[in-house]
């Protein structure tokens, strides 16, 4: 389910890769993957916020006894990575909605701006 997550959080971004070895390996990669202007600060939120939801996701299903839900699951990921760039960011002016269903749109407006 991990690499599943992953992999459809990579799709989303529009990146095809090989799955590392380790945390450590994965972090790596992601710092040396480019990004344009404001991009890049979402980029890095992404191992963060995705491996404290899955943490904490893992604890309900364990605790709470709850069903892993994938869709369900990569949906809250985005969002969470939306609400914390909208609260980051005086220059974000799309909704949550647009954050999760128009991601090209809006990186592809992000990506015109100077940092």
């Amino acid at each position: 389910m991990v690499w599943r997550v992953w992999s459809e959080l990579l799709q989303w971004w529009g990146v095809v890769w090989v799955v590392p070895g380790s945390i450590q390996g994965l972090f790596q990669w992601w710092t040396w993957h480019s990004c344009r202007n404001e991009e890049r600060r979402i980029w890095s939120a992404i191992p963060l916020v995705t491996l404290w939801s899955l943490w904490k996701h893992r604890n309900e299903c364990i605790f709470q006894g709850t069903q892993p839900q994938l869709q369900d699951f990569h949906e809250l990921i985005i969002t969470r990575l939306a609400f914390w760039y909208k609260a980051a960011s005086k220059r974000f002016q799309f909704s949550i909605h647009d954050f999760l269903f128009n991601f090209p749109q809006i990186r592809y407006c992000l990506g015109g701006r100077s940092s």
